[in-house]
Parts: C-alpha cells; structure tokens; sequence
C-alpha cells in the first residue's frame, strides 16, 4: 500500500522584510479575491480623479502565477470599461512582473519563454530579469540594486513551500 499526503503548499517569501504586511498571496480565494477587490478599489480612485494618474501594479515571481496574471490585468482593464468605466484603456495600467531569474517561465523550454516575454511585452507589461526584490513597503518594492518600483498594489508569486504545520 501507498499513501499519499497532498497537503498543498504556500507562498514563501524567503523572510524578504516587508513582504508579509505589503503584498498579496494567491494561496486561497480570499486572497484572490482580496486582490481583485485591491484592484477596482485604484481603479475606483483613479476613475474618481478623471483618470489622471495609472494603477501601478508589482508581482514578484515570474512562473505560471505570476506570467498569467500579468498578462490578464490587460483583460481585466477591457472589463472594466464594460461596467462603466469607459475611460479606462491599459495606458493607465502599469504592470512590473519581477524574476529574480535570467528569464520567465524558468521550468519550461526557453523558446517558450522567449515567446511568452515578447507577448507580455507586446501588452505593455514591463518584464524585470534578474531582478532581485529585497523588501517591500507601503509604497512599492525595493530591488537588490537599490532601485525602487512603485506599486499600489504587489503580489507576491515568487515560490511555494510546505504548509508551516509540516515542520
């Protein structure tokens, strides 16, 4: 007989200062929806200031998670537009996806990474490689280089690890 444990897993923020109280987690539809919510309140705010300003948007990590999002923020601008808020187009939207890596997608094929940057760049995502983030704070993320990378709104997809209850 086998047995199997699939406990899941956690985002792991590899005790990065700042990460805990400034970005949001995927683990679970909460924090999903904790996002979502984060996200039309700036949209709200800057629809409220007639549209003068962007939503500037961090994800750390640059796996599945981190690509698709980047990616889908642009749709989610389209939607948006669709529930009156007509003003609204992807100018207003900046989005920095984050890879302490040399490249995106890191466990697939580079070819497919390659496409895939190219495709994020085509929608206006700016793509960060080997860009280490060192701590985050209220106002956005800060880089091993020192740079600083303003951001409403940071999302932390940089890693899994076991749930803590398996220690």
């Amino acid at each position: 007989d086998i047995l199997v444990m699939a406990l899941g897993s956690t985002s792991n923020d590899f005790n990065t200062p700042g990460v805990r109280d400034n970005c949001i987690f995927l683990d679970s539809p909460e924090q999903a929806h904790r996002f979502r919510t984060e996200m039309n309140n700036q949209f709200l705010k800057l629809h409220a200031k007639n549209g003068q300003g962007t939503v500037d948007i961090a994800i750390v990590g640059a796996g599945a998670t981190g690509v698709e999002l980047s990616a889908e923020l642009h749709n989610a601008v389209k939607e948006l537009r669709t529930y009156g808020f007509g003003d609204l187009d992807s100018s207003k939207l900046n989005v920095n996806l984050v890879e302490a890596g040399e490249r995106i997608l890191p466990a697939l094929p580079p070819r497919i990474s390659s496409a895939a940057h190219s495709e994020l760049t085509k929608l206006g995502v700016t793509v960060r490689t080997t860009t280490m983030v060192t701590q985050a704070d209220a106002d956005g993320l800060t880089t091993k280089d020192g740079e600083k990378i303003p951001a409403q709104i940071m999302v932390w997809a940089a890693g899994i690890k076991a749930p803590d209850f398996m220690k």
